[in-house]
């Protein structure tokens, strides 16, 4: 065995053991600081203790503007992510009896758009660099999601399917229900809430008018701050510590040649999860909005498009309470403002049906009806049915695409291959222009949204192309869309 793959394997063996040794004790899935390095540092053997650092050279103790800026970036790719997978199983339906289903995807598709631009927004006004214009930011499907996110769960590219959207879109989009993290998103966002009312808040960049947040209103507003408690900031300091231990394991590992770990990342259950660990970074950061001098980025870059708006403001972000804003319209329309009910409204007055539910109610076939209980709050009113009108599915309607396509399954110069390569470069085009947006061309909105329209026509032809020139596109298998990332003049 050579020297690499034993240390690799003793790596593996050593965190193994301990993440069992923590299921055993039914421990926080996060292991020790120290642990972590003595791990590091007995599987690797000839790496120091001063050797371990980040890329400037030091390993931080205290979470910077930098980590935040590296968080929504990894924001951003969790929300493109979603993308191939909802828009291929849209495509794949036929027009006609599927109707229904196609109009509930379609919005989805259209809102991770708009979450994708909003993460943009927040990364931009803390002074980032987005980042969509490379290869490694289209995941190689069927694939894990990015940043760590439900790592238990491999998102495939296949046709649409009931169990398709029940296993994996609704796993996805899955609320966060530990009552720590419901708990501190329901106090950051009243917190907000209230210090805007208190305020009359407006954006500053909005109208042209001074709405700069007088400070000693904030510091009187913010005494109870947007942490629930001290202990609750300590802990994301010490889950910032975690992740950032975990991201230097990796790169050191891989720097002496250990392809095994790529699994050694810190972990969420839920894309709510991470997105509360972002919230608390930015209180963290500005003292919960007494400070917003981390906002340093170029306004002109912050996007805005007819009918994308938050809280029935512009979708711009400037300061600690747009940026909160933006990211509970993210969690709202993903996985809902309540785990529970449906019908919940969230403290931005969105009523309508979250991702997560969406995707239940076409996994079921029927909408939900909600039964109020009187004696809880209707945040956590859990009863729910899936009893309401039909949603009607036919299954002999969806194109038989083969599962988890890749450009090795067609020959060369046949149409099934050009045609897929067509589409690489087309959707490469499209992040191409989407990082022109985000990076100082906000105003080309509209004519990157024009480009989705083509490709996704595009798409729609594609699945209809059998593999075999000889074969039949009723019963296939035809051609996927692979999404690799294909820059072309």
């Amino acid at each position: 065995m050579q020297q690499t793959e034993g240390v690799g394997f003793l790596l593996r063996l050593a965190v193994d053991l301990l993440i069992a040794i923590e299921a055993s004790f039914s421990a926080s899935p996060i292991m020790n600081f120290d642990i972590k390095l003595f791990v590091l540092i007995v599987a690797m053997g000839k790496v120091k203790p001063n050797e371990v650092s980040d890329n400037q050279g030091n390993l931080e103790e205290t979470y910077t503007v930098q980590d935040l800026r590296n968080d929504l970036q990894t924001a951003m790719e969790v929300e493109h992510a979603t993308i191939p997978p909802y828009l291929t199983a849209l495509a794949t339906l036929m027009t006609g009896n599927n109707s229904d289903i196609q109009n509930r995807l379609r919005d989805v598709f259209i809102q991770e758009m708009f979450h994708l631009a909003l993460a943009a927004n927040i990364l931009n006004a803390v002074g980032g660099k987005p980042s969509l214009n490379y290869s490694g930011f289209i995941p190689d499907y069927p694939s894990v999601l990015p940043g760590g996110l439900h790592p238990k769960l491999i998102v495939p590219i296949k046709k649409f399917t009931r169990l398709l959207v029940k296993d994996v879109f609704s796993m996805i989009e899955q609320p966060e229900v530990e009552v720590a993290t419901l708990s501190s998103f329901k106090h950051i966002f009243r917190f907000v809430r209230r210090i805007k009312d208190r305020l009359g808040y407006c954006q500053r960049s909005e109208a042209g008018v001074n709405c700069e947040l007088p400070g000693n209103i904030m510091t009187r507003m913010n005494q109870s701050g947007c942490f629930i408690s001290n202990a609750e900031k300590a802990q994301f300091l010490e889950e910032f510590k975690q992740r950032r231990l975990l991201k230097v394991i990796h790169r050191e590992a891989k720097k002496h040649g250990l392809s095994s770990t790529d699994d050694l990342v810190y972990h969420n259950n839920t894309i709510g999860g991470f997105y509360r660990y972002i919230l608390q970074g930015l209180g963290y950061l500005t003292g919960c909005g007494t400070n917003d001098s981390i906002f340093t980025g170029d306004v002109s870059k912050q996007v805005t498009h007819k009918g994308w708006t938050v809280s029935g403001h512009s979708m711009k972000v400037t300061d600690y309470l747009s940026a909160v804003d933006a990211i509970e319209a993210i969690v709202d329309q993903g996985e809902g403002s309540s785990p529970c009910n449906p019908d919940a409204i969230s403290e931005v007055g969105n009523k309508e049906l979250s991702h997560y539910y969406t995707f239940l109610s076409v996994s079921h076939g029927r909408e939900i009806e909600v039964y109020p209980n009187p004696y809880r709050e209707e945040e956590f009113n859990c009863t729910y049915r899936f009893t309401g009108p039909k949603i009607p599915f036919d299954p002999d309607a969806v194109w038989p695409m083969v599962t988890n396509p890749n450009l090795s399954m067609y020959v060369n110069n046949t149409q099934a291959f050009t045609a897929a390569v067509k589409f690489n470069i087309n959707y490469t085009r499209l992040l191409t222009s989407l990082d022109n947006v985000f990076n100082g061309h906000a105003d080309q909105i509209q004519a990157a949204i024009g480009l989705m329209f083509p490709l996704f026509n595009e798409l729609q032809e594609l699945v209809q192309i059998p593999i075999d020139i000889h074969g039949d596109q009723y019963v296939g298998p035809n051609v996927g869309p692979t999404y690799d990332f294909t820059p072309h003049d």
